[in-house]
């Protein structure tokens, strides 16, 4: 899941881009955050794709402003970023 925020406030504009996965059917997990990203508003056109049930590929059109936080693996999931405006369909 990936979610978008904009902050608004004295002295704090900014907007976020974070992307999480779940506990993969387990509800007693709660969601990993993965990366996120301070795009300044851009359009990042990301995509995410499951390359296999353990390896996660994320696709930004653009590349961010700020990468704040990639994990590369979590609980046996590997997670890949890719900046790649020809696989953005």
């Amino acid at each position: 899941m990936a979610e978008t925020y904009h902050y608004v406030g004295p002295g704090n504009n900014a907007v976020e881009t974070i992307v999480r996965i779940d506990g993969g059917g387990d509800t007693t997990k709660q969601p990993s955050e993965v990366l996120a990203v301070a795009d300044g508003g851009k359009y990042l056109g990301l995509t995410m794709k499951w390359l296999t049930s353990t390896h996660l590929l994320i696709i930004l059109k653009d590349d961010p402003v700020l990468v704040n936080y990639q994990v590369v693996k979590t609980s046996g999931i590997d997670v890949s970023l890719r900046y790649d405006k020809s696989q953005i369909r």
